[in-house]
């Protein structure tokens, strides 16, 4: 996940939304998804070194969570 400038204005926007800098690991998450189509490994770190955490912490978020994807998945999701 390359950085852009308003990419690090949204995250930074998005971490001062919380009294706490860890609580914005899971919008972070869907923030570095909506980006990607999937979380990265590299928005892991990204996202750990945002927010003064060790990246087994945000990655123990991402994978705990269902709805956050680790690798890329297709463009049509079906369900029965």
């Amino acid at each position: 996940m390359p950085l852009t400038d308003s990419d690090n204005l949204v995250m930074d926007s998005i971490i001062n939304r919380y009294p706490r800098s860890r609580s914005a690991i899971m919008p972070l998450l869907h923030f570095a998804q909506s980006k990607d189509g999937y979380v990265t490994p590299e928005s892991i770190e990204v996202i750990a070194k945002k927010l003064n955490l060790e990246s087994a912490e945000v990655s123990a978020v991402a994978t705990f969570y269902t709805q956050y994807k680790r690798g890329p998945v297709g463009e049509y999701h079906v369900g029965v």
